[in-house]
């Protein structure tokens, strides 16, 4: 059963309107790489805390705790995408897979910020709440205290 492409006037796109279903190991390809890269990276949590069970250094918590965020989620949403391709008409596949596309952008969004966070805390530059390290404020915002963050006093 050869795919078969049509023009939807509708959507202004060529779609597909028949699949082969093996082809839904698209979404089980990803699912599986994800599965393999998320125990390699449980296995050094593992070692790490096998030479220092009280202390992660902070980059090593942040990358362990996104980690282990990103693959539940991706494996939710990726759960879901095998799901709707199986059980459930076409139209709700494209619904799945821009959920998916939307999920991992945010994800990767989200751990890069927090690596952003993790790496100017290890430079002494913030703390989020911490008196000890204050940030300097740009001038133009209020100098008073706000969230745990305060004008850095010359």
């Amino acid at each position: 059963m050869i795919p078969i492409t049509k023009y939807s006037k509708i959507g202004h796109i060529c779609v597909t309107t028949r699949f082969i279903r093996p082809s839904g190991a698209i979404f089980l390809s990803p699912l599986v790489l994800e599965t393999v890269v998320f125990a390699m990276t449980a296995f050094k949590v593992y070692q790490a805390a096998k030479i220092s069970p009280t202390h992660l250094p902070p980059l090593l918590h942040v990358l362990f705790r996104d980690g282990l965020v990103y693959y539940v989620v991706i494996f939710c949403a990726r759960t879901l995408c095998i799901i709707i391709f199986f059980a459930l008409p076409f139209q709700f596949m494209l619904l799945g897979i821009n959920f998916l596309w939307a999920i991992v952008a945010t994800m990767i969004t989200r751990f890069f910020l927090n690596l952003r966070i993790v790496s100017r805390l290890e430079e002494g530059d913030f703390s989020l709440g911490n008196s000890k390290n204050v940030r300097e404020w740009p001038s133009f915002l209020p100098t008073t205290q706000i969230g745990g963050w305060q004008k850095l006093q010359s």
